[in-house]
């Protein structure tokens, strides 16, 4: 079974009833386990490769669901074995995906891009943070030993 996230028990039979397709068109299906459910696929293989294709399939369906259902997307590429397994994964997962639905619960998730218009992005940050000048300097003075440079790294992030 391939999965593509984890959902209300009584949320997974609404999206069954979508009818959407997944990976390769297959039908979706659900594997319940208490109020919690797992929204999957058939596939007949036991590792796939991150095509196109199938990345967009994988996509298409955690947003489908997304749009009007709580969820936790499983990342691309998730096969469990059998239903038994993903009963298994379920029980010995029920508290923590309880909570985390509980906590994505009528959220939605933003984009936020933001561009800076500024020849030397490093320069801009520098003049603003005063820490980042005294950080920078010790590190252009040479004396910085490596885990003050990988500390001045962090913090510039």
């Amino acid at each position: 079974q391939y999965v593509y996230a984890f959902v209300r028990s009584d949320d997974a039979q609404a999206i069954i009833a979508r009818g959407l397709s997944g990976l390769n068109d297959a039908k979706l299906n659900m594997t319940s386990c208490g109020v919690l459910g797992a929204i999957t696929s058939d596939i007949p293989v036991e590792k796939i490769r991150p095509r196109r294709q199938l990345l967009a399939a994988h996509q298409n369906v955690v947003t489908e669901i997304s749009r009007q259902w709580d969820m936790l997307p499983v990342s691309f590429g998730l096969i469990a074995e059998s239903d038994a397994e993903l009963v298994r994964i379920l029980e010995s997962n029920a508290d923590v995906l309880q909570q985390q639905l509980d906590r994505v619960g009528g959220q939605v998730e933003m984009n936020l891009v933001i561009s800076l218009n500024t020849e030397n992005a490093f320069q801009y940050f520098v003049e603003r943070f005063p820490e980042l000048k005294a950080a920078g300097a010790a590190v252009a003075s040479g004396t910085a030993s490596r885990d003050e440079m990988i500390e001045v790294g962090r913090l510039f992030e």
